[in-house]
C-alpha cells in the first residue's frame, strides 16, 4: 500500500482514540489503514531488532499509536488478525506468529520510547492542559451549531 493510499484511508476512516487497547472488532479496512507500513517505517522496525517477535511488537505499537492514540498495553493480547497481518507484511514465517515478547518492563518501556522518538511524540505539558480543554470545548460548540 502506498503512502498516498494510506493517507487517503486515514482521512476516511475514523480514529478510535480513547480506547485502552486495540479492539477485537477491528475491521480489515482499519488494519490496512493503520498497520500498513511504508519503506521508512519498515526499515525503522527491522533495524531495531533482529528478532521477528520484537519487530511484530514494534509494528503493533506503531499502528496502535495511529489507531487508538496510545501503545497497546500488552502486545501479546493483540487481536490475531493484526499479528498475522504484520507478520505477513514482513514475510515472517508462520512460526513467528505466536508472539513471545519480553517480560522485562524496561524492554517494553524502551520500545515505546523508541517509537515515540520515531513518531516525534512528546508529552503534553500540564501547563497546556487548560488550553487543550478550551480548544476541545470550542470544537464541540462549533459542531453543535452546524
Amino acid at each position: 500500500m502506498s503512502l498516498q493510499t494510506n493517507l487517503h484511508l486515514q482521512d476516511s476512516i475514523p480514529y478510535r482514540y480513547g480506547l485502552d487497547e486495540l479492539p477485537g472488532d477491528i475491521t480489515k479496512r482499519e488494519i490496512l489503514c493503520y498497520f500498513s507500513f511504508n519503506d521508512k517505517e519498515k526499515s525503522f522496525i527491522l533495524e531495531k531488532s533482529p528478532h521477528p517477535p520484537t519487530n511484530i511488537v514494534l509494528g503493533i505499537q506503531l499502528g496502535s499509536y495511529r489507531f487508538i492514540g496510545r501503545p497497546q498495553p500488552l502486545p501479546e493480547s493483540t487481536p490475531a488478525m493484526i499479528i498475522k497481518f504484520i507478520a505477513s507484511s514482513f514475510n515472517f514465517q508462520r512460526e513467528f506468529i505466536s508472539l513471545n515478547y519480553s517480560d522485562s518492563e524496561r524492554t517494553r518501556r524502551d520500545h515505546i520510547q523508541l517509537l515515540r522518538e520515531f513518531l516525534e511524540l512528546s508529552h503534553f505539558p500540564p501547563e497546556k492542559h487548560q488550553l487543550l480543554i478550551d480548544h476541545l470545548i470550542q470544537q464541540e460548540i462549533g459542531r453543535a451549531h452546524v
